[in-house]
């Protein structure tokens, strides 16, 4: 990694690092991107980057990337005016225009939308149909088993690993530092909403996770670990009522299974991970704490994706874009 800085006149204006994708060396990442609202600046700074990533051969630039999708990546591109849920991408809503203005294109896009109780309903109603048959094919869900937090957490990387292996801009993570990464995951997840699925022959095809939104409870510490301050996130923690679907992923080889299977009894259109999502937003339903799920950083084209956003217009988006080095 190299990073850069633009300094003018004693003050910093700006900065970027130049990182390479480790398994795809002719890619390069920009990341850690911070500027102000100047193209002058900002074309500085990607510049730099840019001299950097083609010295060392790549290819094209992707980003925003701060090191891999395990940490931060994305520009929020849509919805700034709502309030921020813990992990979303937050930037300055001019953050798009400078790497547009650069000439970098759109790559990837991702959207989050949060359903009510009443669009809730809706979305288990139209989408009943998947769980129907996944009963009738004999899989089965599991709540998660906090008493257990290791072995849990291991089964949930080994899932995550291979079905998010498809997505864009994916670096492998050991076990070890996926488990420092994710370290606090056990203590904000909610076990009665969030599952482990099983196929009929008992083997682990998915999960996905619920976790508490404690976005008020951060910021009601101001910054501060003291004693008042910690008091003051217990306080507001307990009165987060808004569901945060946060990770979720079905091993490719059973969807594949599962869609065969699906259309030896008549049922052409079965998701498995459709099914799977189902039963969360209905553990989420039938809680009582909870007046909204919100469904975060969904790609636009899944299939989860395209389920919801017609239910409700109150949408947030954000992109990764990418630079041409290379004609």
């Amino acid at each position: 990694m190299e990073a850069f800085l633009f300094v003018e006149n004693g003050r910093t204006l700006g900065r970027v690092a130049a990182m390479i994708h480790p398994e795809h060396p002719e890619r390069g990442l920009v990341g850690l991107f911070d500027c102000v609202n100047e193209n002058r600046v900002a074309f500085a700074l990607l510049d730099a980057a840019k001299a950097c990533l083609q010295a060392h051969h790549c290819q094209n630039l992707v980003g925003p990337i701060n090191f891999s999708i395990f940490q931060s990546y994305r520009l929020m591109t849509k919805g700034f005016e709502q309030e921020a849920f813990v992990g979303e991408p937050r930037n300055p809503a001019y953050y798009p225009q400078l790497f547009e203005a650069y000439g970098f294109a759109l790559n990837h896009r991702w959207a989050s939308w949060e359903l009510s109780r009443q669009e809730m309903d809706q979305y288990l109603e139209n989408n009943k149909q998947h769980v129907e048959t996944f009963h009738r094919l004999g899989y089965t869900f599991k709540k998660f088993e906090l008493q257990h937090v290791l072995s849990l957490m291991k089964q949930t990387f080994g899932l995550l690993i291979e079905s998010y292996r498809i997505f864009p801009f994916f670096t492998t993570i050991s076990e070890s530092d996926f488990l420092q990464e994710y370290e606090l995951m056990p203590t904000l997840l909610d076990p009665n909403c969030s599952t482990f699925g099983y196929t009929p022959g008992g083997d682990l095809y998915g999960f996905s996770i619920i976790i508490k939104d404690l976005t008020k409870a951060l910021r009601s510490m101001n910054g501060k670990t003291d004693l008042p301050a910690k008091f003051r996130f217990l306080l507001n923690s307990r009165k987060s009522r808004m569901a945060n679907f946060a990770q979720g992923g079905t091993l490719p080889r059973y969807i594949r299974d599962g869609f065969i299977a699906a259309a030896k009894i008549n049922d052409p259109h079965f998701s498995l991970s459709a099914a799977t999502v189902h039963q969360t937003i209905r553990a989420v339903r039938k809680s009582r704490k909870y007046t909204s799920v919100i469904f975060t950083l969904m790609r636009e084209d899944g299939t989860i994706n395209l389920q919801i956003k017609d239910l409700h217009s109150n949408e947030r988006t954000y992109a990764v874009y990418e630079y041409q080095l290379t004609q």
